[in-house]
């Protein structure tokens, strides 16, 4: 009996220092293979990274580029983020890991790296907005968006689309003909907008409320806050007659899609200014906004084309649209694309 009871606690013991054993053994095996692990974190990473091709259908010319990539799934959180000050050509390579993902290009988005920092969902985008006082000719607000699959040996394609409208008067001219002021011709002429919309969503499309109105850009307090004026009112030098001049002016404005013109959603208007007879007249006219207007309003990235012929004097103020008899116009609508006319840049 005694004897049995001997053999248990020798078989107990040597138990017991077995498990320490053990244990020290395993600890020593996590102890080596512990500094290793950031090692084999990095290495796995790598490997689940992959490069896209994105080619962006716009003209060559530098600027600001900032590229999101976000997983294309319910939640679509932020993959990577990548920012180009200048780039050498319209290809770019962005770098996010292996899937499917939805890209987000924005350029010359008027903020710095920094500012975008609160970016980390597709949604957080819709918080982000721009100013036309920042908007220049050259470098225009635009955005893009495509899905693509990561890794694929094919290049994708984006089109960058203008946050910005454009208003242009092609060409402008006078036929007084039957009334009492016939053969007078047109001075000190300017052309300008007013109620205009100045801020809008780097993702806004389709029929946009306007968020911020200018109400003329005639006036000198708010043009001096653009970094070009031009953008909203210009002047034409000489005077207008019969024969016409094509002056192919180019005004930009935010877009409207406001349904009724009240206080807070005005139209936006394009605006003859000049003197007749030592008087001055205004001719307010509404863009796309007559019966015939199939999708009334302002759209981004649209031209709206008027060939205008003034017919009779004007308001006496630049708030009063003009009746129909006072001028013909025409007016056509198109995508802004104006690759042969003048550099746009990125």
């Amino acid at each position: 009996m005694k004897n049995g009871c001997r053999e248990k606690i020798i078989l107990s013991t040597f138990s017991t220092k077995l498990s320490v054993s053990t244990l020290y053994k395993l600890y020593l095996s996590i102890f080596t293979i512990l500094p290793l692990l950031p090692a084999l974190f990095s290495c796995t990473v790598e490997t689940a990274e992959a490069e896209t091709r994105i080619s962006l259908a716009m003209e060559e010319s530098a600027g600001t580029l900032d590229v999101f990539t976000f997983n294309d799934d319910m939640m679509m959180v932020l993959d990577s983020y990548q920012h180009w000050e200048h780039i050498a050509d319209h290809d770019i390579d962005i770098r996010t890991q292996n899937g499917k993902k939805a890209v987000f290009i924005c350029a010359n988005g008027q903020r710095s790296r920094q500012d975008w920092a609160g970016v980390n969902s597709f949604s957080s985008l819709d918080g982000i907005q721009v100013d036309l006082r920042n908007e220049r000719m050259e470098a225009p607000c635009m955005t893009g968006s495509v899905k693509v699959e990561t890794g694929s040996a094919r290049p994708y394609q984006v089109e960058m689309r203008r946050i910005a409208s454009e208003i242009r008067v092609a060409s402008l001219r006078c036929d007084f003909k039957g009334k009492s002021y016939e053969g007078e011709r047109l001075t000190d002429v300017r052309v300008f907008l007013t109620n205009v919309n100045a801020i809008c969503g780097i993702t806004a499309d389709g029929a946009v409320l306007p968020v911020e109105i200018i109400d003329s850009g005639a006036d000198p307090e708010t043009t001096a806050l653009f970094e070009e004026p031009e953008l909203i009112v210009r002047e034409i030098d000489g005077s207008i007659g019969p024969e016409g001049i094509p002056t192919d002016i180019s005004l930009w404005c935010y877009p409207n899609g406001s349904r009724s013109d009240s206080p807070g959603t005005p139209f936006t208007r394009l605006v003859i200014e000049g003197c007749l007879e030592g008087e001055t007249y205004w001719w307010p006219i509404e863009v796309n906004r007559g019966k015939d207007a199939e999708e009334p309003g302002i759209y981004r990235n649209s031209q709206y084309i008027f060939d205008i012929c003034l017919t009779r004097k004007g308001s006496s103020d630049p708030d009063t649209v003009i009746e129909t008899d006072a001028a013909e116009i025409k007016m056509s609508i198109r995508s802004w694309e104006e690759k042969e006319e003048y550099m746009v840049s990125y």
